[in-house]
């Protein structure tokens, strides 16, 4: 085996793909979907919730709302999980954006944990791939 043919078989590029979050959102009070261009961003994850930024007035603290996130890699849907969730904070930021605090209602709790591990498992393989690199 020639040495190319050895970083060939170390290199694979869909080790370098990044694993992200789609957030669908739909405000169950106002019955309106936020369209795919409204960029709506995960922030932070919390134990039982979650933190979004959403265009300005998408929603109010006390609201309910439908909750779509979905792992994708590459073209690869990776899992979906859906929810209900109320809004407890609601944050006015810069440039008509708002950072909202989600709190779940309804959710399934295996499919919650399952998404965290598997961003999780993503960022040890990140960490051991910079150790075999760095050689320890």
């Amino acid at each position: 085996m020639g040495q190319s043919d050895e970083n060939e078989s170390l290199i694979n590029p869909k080790d370098f793909q990044s694993t992200s979050i789609q957030v669908q959102f739909r405000n169950a009070n106002s019955k309106t979907p936020l369209k795919k261009e409204a960029n709506v961003t995960l922030t932070e994850w919390l134990e039982k919730g979650l933190v979004i930024e959403v265009p300005s007035r998408t929603c109010a603290t006390g609201h309910s709302a439908a909750i779509t996130l979905s792992a994708v890699r590459g073209a690869e849907k990776l899992m979906v999980v859906n929810m209900t969730v109320k809004i407890t904070d609601v944050e006015n930021l810069p440039d008509f954006r708002d950072r909202v605090t989600l709190s779940f209602v309804q959710y399934e709790e295996f499919e919650w944990k399952k998404l965290l591990r598997l961003f999780a498992s993503r960022q040890d393989e990140i960490e051991d791939f910079f150790k075999k690199v760095r050689g320890y």
